[in-house]
């Protein structure tokens, strides 16, 4: 097995956090920029979000805050989880014994 095969067949935590985070953050800065333009929707949720990350606001600015915490937030999330993943997979892996052939 070369390190190609390798890499495209094991977890890649890089790329998932990078795909977690860009979705993440494009979500909080979409919902921030469609809350600049309605009265009702989202408003709740951008405070109850603006709580948690500081400067998300429903405002463009706001909103683009909310894309950089959002991003940063998932992808650090993602990369201490996908750490604690590999960690007990490496101390919880079963080992089996090797199948043997029939006999026959």
């Amino acid at each position: 097995m070369n390190s190609e095969d390798k890499s495209t067949n094991w977890f890649n935590a890089w790329r998932l956090a990078l795909t977690l985070g860009i979705v993440w953050g494009l979500g909080l800065g979409i919902l921030g920029a469609v809350t600049v333009y309605t009265e009702v929707y989202g408003h709740r949720l951008v405070e109850v979000a603006g709580s948690i990350y500081w400067g998300y606001d429903s405002t463009w600015l706001g909103a683009l805050i909310g894309t950089g915490w959002g991003f940063l937030d998932a992808f650090v999330g993602t990369l201490i989880a996908a750490w604690l993943y590999r960690c007990l997979a490496c101390c919880c892996a079963r080992s089996e014994p090797p199948a043997t052939a029939p006999q026959g």
